[in-house]
């Protein structure tokens, strides 16, 4: 059975496990398996953009944000922001001459982006993040790591029935699979990076 969507992925793992009462758990390792992927996988395929109005300093984030990537402005200059910590962020608005002005850097802290100095007016930026990998469910039955390397979800599932049953064995086993396929969505990652950039030469555009 080819592994195509999420109908035929609960199929296929009660065929790999051979039991006929998996259907109703199934969901649930599929869950934990995008959950896994996400806390690790950091790769172009998840790149997305997003508009974020910045007021007072402070903008929301995508519902389906993970980590940043890069943040401009995008509106005169579309300068491209710094990326700083939490705590930065403070040492740096500690200091009275950063505390307003045209924005340089940027930090995320709980569901928002800051930006320091704060602009005087609402400020419009475009922000490029790493999103969630779209859970598969009955209404989204398919997604990119599905299309491209159904392994993945298939190993990292049975490794999870293998922890569900207490089978020790079949834990391990697509435990080293999973971790296997995830690698490979990494270095498939690097190939097409470095494809599209065989000889990397200075840029043309001043920094």
């Amino acid at each position: 059975m080819a592994l195509t969507s999420y109908s035929t992925l609960i199929t296929a793992v009660g065929d790999w496990l051979e039991r006929a009462d998996t259907d109703a758990l199934v969901p649930d390792w599929i869950a934990l398996t995008e959950a896994h992927m996400n806390r690790r996988l950091r790769v172009a395929k998840m790149i997305e953009r997003a508009t974020a109005t910045i007021s007072s300093g402070f903008g929301t984030l995508p519902t389906d944000f993970l980590a940043p990537h890069s943040l401009r402005l995008d509106e005169d200059d579309y300068r491209l922001l710094r990326f700083v910590t939490p705590t930065q962020m403070a040492e740096f608005k500690a200091i009275s001459s950063n505390r307003s002005g045209t924005p340089q850097l940027y930090s995320v802290i709980n569901q928002e982006i800051e930006v320091g100095p704060v602009p005087s007016t609402s400020a419009t930026t475009m922000l490029w993040y790493f999103q969630k990998i779209p859970a598969l469910m009955v209404s989204n039955t398919s997604n990119w790591v599905l299309t491209s390397n159904p392994d993945a979800y298939l190993h990292g599932c049975l490794m999870f029935a293998g922890s569900y049953y207490q089978d020790a064995g079949l834990r391990d086993e697509h435990a080293t699979l999973f971790n296997a396929a995830l690698e490979r969505i990494e270095a498939e990652d690097r190939n097409s990076q470095f494809a599209a950039n065989p000889t990397p030469t200075p840029s043309q555009y001043a920094v």
